[in-house]
């Protein structure tokens, strides 16, 4: 995938391989460009494009931004939306425990009815979908600010919104460089695209094996 802005110098291949970073020296360009790219990944316009085969890719659809990476939602409404779908698809498997249910709950819902003064009525049969609801579920994962917490989120995030490229946003402010490492190691292996979207680093030393990095300097050059 190539992941340009506008016509400007900024053009980045992004690959599953290694993790690409792109270092904005100057912190108003930072922002600025970092609140077009958010914008655009909820749908807003804006000028960076991410092509791939020739095509240009839909941000809102194809790119996930992740601006505080020991903060992340991984109970959001969109993904939670999701998982009770995947659920309601499964629970659609299980009719003989469905009507079971069902069963059990009328017997409880006319008990309701007898002890009431006035007449009432209830519903006669709950849907699969609003089965799932009355469930809660949502995912289960121990915030402890570790990076394996990221790792988590973002494997949810690939299995239920499936986007082309992860956008990381100041990760080296809260990692070391052996942690990086690490995890670097852990998203190459899972094949996750990933951008490092910085307004510094700590060094200027980086493992090759693992990074690509670019630098746009305060004079708007790519290094």
């Amino acid at each position: 995938m190539k992941l340009s802005y506008g016509d400007s110098v900024i053009t980045m291949d992004i690959t599953d391989d290694k993790v690409s970073t792109l270092v904005i020296e100057d912190k108003r360009q930072f922002r600025h460009l970092l609140y077009d790219l958010v914008a655009q990944s909820n749908g807003e316009a804006g000028l960076w494009v991410l092509g791939e085969d020739g095509k240009c890719l839909n941000l809102e659809k194809q790119l996930y931004v992740i601006r505080d990476p020991l903060n992340t939602d991984i109970n959001s409404r969109e993904i939670l939306t999701k998982l009770q779908n995947q659920l309601i698809k499964t629970g659609n498997d299980f009719m003989q425990e469905i009507f079971d249910i069902n069963q059990k709950i009328q017997n409880f819902y006319y008990s309701l009815e007898n002890e009431y003064p006035y007449d009432i009525i209830h519903k006669q049969e709950l849907s699969v979908q609003e089965l799932v609801k009355m469930g809660g579920f949502n995912f289960y994962i121990e915030n402890t600010g570790e990076l394996i917490d990221l790792v988590s989120y973002i494997e949810v995030v690939q299995e239920f919104i499936n986007p082309n490229l992860f956008v990381l946003v100041n990760l080296h402010a809260v990692t070391n460089v052996d942690e990086r490492g690490i995890l670097f190691k852990t998203l190459i292996e899972k094949k996750f695209s990933v951008l490092c979207l910085e307004s510094s680093v700590d060094r200027i030393e980086f493992d090759k094996n693992l990074e690509v990095r670019y630098i746009l300097d305060k004079d708007f050059c790519l290094i």
